[in-house]
């Protein structure tokens, strides 16, 4: 099983800007900002892990 740092990136960014959202009364907002990061942030953890 071929295990990559990058999905972890995702649900951690994920789930850090949907808390971020929540104490602003916005998680629906959070959760799209979450996205978008964690999809950058995986793409360069992935481009470098190999």
């Amino acid at each position: 099983m071929d295990k990559k740092p990058g999905g972890l990136v995702f649900v951690g960014c994920l789930l850090i800007c949907i808390g971020i959202g929540l104490a602003f009364n916005r998680p629906d907002i959070g959760a799209i900002i979450g996205v978008g990061l964690g999809i950058i942030l995986m793409a360069i953890v992935n481009a470098k892990t190999g």
